[in-house]
C-alpha cells in the first residue's frame, strides 16, 4: 500500500544544484557567455570631441590647399600681382608681393614705358613706409640720384641708350621684424614732383 501525503520529499536534480537553467546555478553567469557592457557616457563625449576635432583640422587643411590655388587667397609664401597704369604718354607697371613672410625674398619691380622716349632723368616716387617693410636693399640699376621728403623717396633713374623702356628693382627680403603688412603709392613724377602716373601697391606681411 502507498502512503499518500503533504510530506513527500522529492530527490533535488542531478548535479545537486537547485534553480539553476540547464544545469547553470542560480546568481551565476554561464562561463561560455560574454557579456559587455556599454561604454559610459564620459567615454562617449571624449570620442565624439576627438572625432569633431579631428573633422575640423582636415577639414582647415584641405580648405587652406585649395584656397591657395585661387588668384583672391593668398595664403602660403610669396604672392605676386603686377599694377599697371597709363597716362601722360607714360605706361607704369610695378610687380610687387601681394602677402610675403619675415625674412622672405620679396620681389619690388618698377617699370616706366614712354614711346617716342624717356626724360633724362626718369623720376619713381614710392612711399617711405612702404619701403620700410623691407630689409635695405640693393637698386639694380643703382639710380643716377635720389632725392625726396619724409614721405616718399624719389629715384631718378638714367633712361636707356635706346629704347623707350626702364626698369629698376629692388632686390631684398622683408624685415624679420615686420609682423604685418604696408600700402603705399608708386607714381613717375615731374621735376616739380608732381604725379604723371600712380598705382597702389599693398604687400600683406603673414607671421
Amino acid at each position: 500500500m502507498v502512503c499518500r501525503g503533504r510530506g513527500v520529499h522529492r530527490p533535488p536534480p542531478a548535479g545537486g544544484h537547485h534553480g539553476g537553467v540547464n544545469g547553470t546555478p542560480s546568481g551565476t553567469l554561464d562561463p561560455a557567455v560574454a557579456v559587455h557592457a556599454p561604454p559610459g557616457r564620459r567615454v562617449l563625449r571624449r570620442r565624439r570631441a576627438l572625432y569633431t576635432a579631428t573633422t575640423v583640422v582636415l577639414a582647415a587643411v584641405l580648405g587652406l590647399a585649395v584656397l591657395d590655388t585661387t588668384p583672391a587667397a593668398d595664403v602660403y609664401g610669396v604672392k605676386t600681382a603686377t599694377a599697371r597704369a597709363d597716362g601722360g604718354g607714360y605706361e607704369l607697371a610695378v610687380r610687387h608681393a601681394t602677402v610675403s613672410r619675415p625674412g622672405l625674398a620679396t620681389p619690388f619691380e618698377v617699370t616706366v614705358e614712354r614711346p617716342g622716349g624717356l626724360p633724362d632723368p626718369v623720376r619713381v616716387a614710392v612711399d617711405r613706409d612702404y619701403l620700410a617693410i623691407w630689409d635695405p636693399g640693393a637698386l639694380a640699376p643703382e639710380p643716377a640720384g635720389e632725392t625726396g621728403d619724409r614721405e616718399v623717396v624719389v629715384w631718378e633713374l638714367a633712361p636707356p641708350a635706346s629704347g623707350d623702356v626702364v626698369t629698376v628693382s629692388l632686390a631684398g627680403r622683408i624685415d624679420p621684424g615686420v609682423q604685418q603688412g604696408e600700402r603705399g603709392r608708386v607714381a613717375v613724377v615731374d621735376e616739380r614732383g608732381e604725379a604723371v602716373v600712380a598705382v597702389e601697391v599693398a604687400t600683406r606681411v603673414m607671421p
